[in-house]
């Protein structure tokens, strides 16, 4: 009897160990859960955070100074500053063409190149320049504009020198005009205010027809309201010897014509 009875009471103190260890093991399992959710709640809640950030960091865009930009245009013609103000506070790149005869290139570097590289300088991407050489006359201008130009593009603002030294004793000054005319008609086809400035080439020694026509032209400028730079204005006078200092034998620019000339276009549109 004794024997029997002993044997129930291991019986039961095993049933009481075993019963426990499950209750202990019961809540140590619930306390790594606890655990684990915290956890995962932490990790959630960083990892949104992260998301966040990167969400803004991928809106954020660098700061463009239009301000600062804008006051760079406060010595162009109203109608050229108004387009630079558009294109910028819409956040565009102005499309700048330069265009004009091959006087543009000389003066090593030219004045094409001078104004191009002071104009990337101080408006940065703000504004893409390209160059253009038109060769002859200015029914040339008419004749396969679109074989040398691409207007496609959709040039905001054009510098463009009408050749007017090629076109003197060939082109009679009212056609020059209504050639003008054409061209800046072409440009506003594909960018509706667009707007084209002119200037003249180079100042000739001892010329003697070129200068009324050069007139000529600044005249239908006038009258047409179209923007126009006199760098003339900054030269020798036709006659003068000085005049040699700023043209090689050839009547080009040299490097001294080319800096003169440039600084003339550089201070209109760029104002420092």
């Amino acid at each position: 009897m004794r024997k029997v009875l002993s044997i129930i009471l291991v019986v039961i103190c095993l049933i009481l160990l075993i019963f426990s260890y499950m209750q202990w093991q019961d809540k140590i399992d619930s306390a790594k859960g606890m655990e684990s959710s915290t956890l995962k709640e932490v990790t959630d809640t960083s990892s949104s955070s992260v998301d966040e950030d990167e969400e803004k960091a991928e809106v954020v865009k660098p700061d463009v100074d239009v301000e600062r930009l804008l006051s760079l245009t406060s010595n162009q013609d109203k109608v050229v500053s108004s387009v630079f103000r558009s294109r910028l506070e819409a956040d565009e790149v102005v499309d700048f063409l330069i265009v004009g005869s091959e006087s543009m290139n000389y003066g090593d570097p030219g004045y094409a190149e001078r104004l191009q590289l002071s104009l990337q300088e101080s408006y940065g991407e703000a504004v893409n320049v390209s160059t253009i050489v038109l060769d002859g006359a200015t029914d040339s201008i008419i004749n396969g504009m679109d074989d040398v130009i691409d207007f496609d593009v959709g040039y905001d603002v054009v510098l463009f020198e009408p050749l007017t030294l090629n076109s003197s004793g060939v082109i009679l000054p009212e056609t020059q005009h209504e050639h003008i005319g054409m061209f800046i008609d072409r440009m506003k086809d594909e960018v509706d205010d667009a707007v084209v400035v002119l200037h003249p080439a180079q100042l000739l020694r001892r010329a003697m027809n070129y200068p009324a026509q050069v007139q000529s032209v600044k005249g239908y400028a006038d009258s047409e309201n179209i923007p126009y730079i006199d760098h003339w204005t900054e030269w020798p006078e036709v006659n003068s010897e000085e005049l040699v200092q700023y043209l090689d034998e050839d009547n080009w620019p040299n490097p001294e014509g080319a800096e003169l000339w440039a600084n003339a276009l550089i201070t209109y549109f760029i104002a420092e």
